[in-house]
């Protein structure tokens, strides 16, 4: 019989993801059915400050909004991680919505850390970064408490944040970023809503659906592949090659498509997290201080 090296997948904890819907039409129903009533909005400066969006969710949303904070910062640094920590602790809210790209849903991840682990310093949080599995290919927790609250993630980029437990906030003090595995970390929903997706500039959805490209590339690449992330990585790469040069215009009629098509293109290719190829680590490396570019 032929020896078969074992093979690792691993599921990151969602429990529904929506394609092509309203956000603000969909989140009351979503809020609903996990029994959320008290809620906390991260949002990115510029989708608070550059649209109606975030008014629109206010008024949808009412009385179930306990708070709010659009000061989340490149990087998401800590000192805005623990402040906003303390807000959500502070207005009791049972549940972080996160509207925005990277930056924000990392940080809600690392406010979701703080608050299970009553993190409250700089030096509690820091404690709590990852450690490398024996062979150096998984990436583990060294969190023990149990998820005390949870985030539904409402994307504006192709960032692919949304996909994974893992949240890189940068250290004011040394300008490196930290790095985080969070239990139940990944949203528990995502809502995909193309009519926000275009209020996004296309050259920030070019970036940040390239790194999505990246991210299929490399789990087609990968020195450790798995036959279905395998499989996925490849309907992703012709989805995003397809796909991305027609959020030029977003009045063109094939824009629809794309404005669909790519954050299904972004949801296939990270729904699982897989042994890391050389070139995700020498990414992940390289991305280890705050001057690096990023979602």
């Amino acid at each position: 019989m032929q020896h078969t090296e074992p093979r690792r997948y691993r599921f990151t904890g969602h429990e529904r993801v929506f394609h092509n819907v309203s956000a603000i039409d969909a989140l009351p129903d979503v809020l609903a059915l996990f029994g959320y009533r008290r809620v906390f909005v991260v949002c990115s400066r510029s989708i608070r400050t550059k649209t109606t969006w975030i008014d629109r969710l206010q008024a949808r949303l009412g009385e179930l909004i306990v708070g709010l904070t659009d000061e989340v910062g490149e990087h998401s640094p800590l000192s805005n991680v623990l402040k906003a920590a303390r807000q959500v602790r502070e207005a009791r809210a049972d549940v972080i919505v996160s509207v925005g790209g990277g930056s924000v849903m990392d940080m809600c991840k690392a406010m979701q850390l703080c608050i299970s682990e009553n993190a409250c310093d700089r030096e509690s949080l820091l404690r709590l970064q990852f450690v490398l599995s024996a062979d150096g290919t998984e990436m583990l927790t060294t969190s023990h408490a149990p998820a005390a609250i949870r985030q539904i993630a409402i994307p504006t980029t192709l960032a692919t944040s949304e996909w994974t437990p893992v949240s890189t906030p940068v250290d004011d003090q040394t300008r490196l970023k930290a790095r985080f595995v969070v239990p139940d970390g990944s949203p528990q929903a995502i809502l995909y809503d193309p009519a926000l997706l275009r209020q996004t500039p296309v050259r920030l959805l070019w970036s940040t659906g390239v790194r999505g490209l990246d991210h299929a590339i490399n789990t087609a690449c990968s020195s450790s592949p798995h036959p279905f992330a395998s499989l996925l990585a490849e309907q992703a790469i012709a989805l995003y090659l397809r796909h991305l040069p027609q959020l030029a215009d977003a009045s063109a009629p094939e824009a629809l498509a794309a404005f669909t098509q790519c954050p299904l293109a972004t949801s296939i290719c990270n729904c699982c997290a897989m042994p890391a190829s050389m070139a995700c680590r020498l990414n992940s490396a390289c991305k280890s201080t705050a001057t690096m570019p990023s979602a």
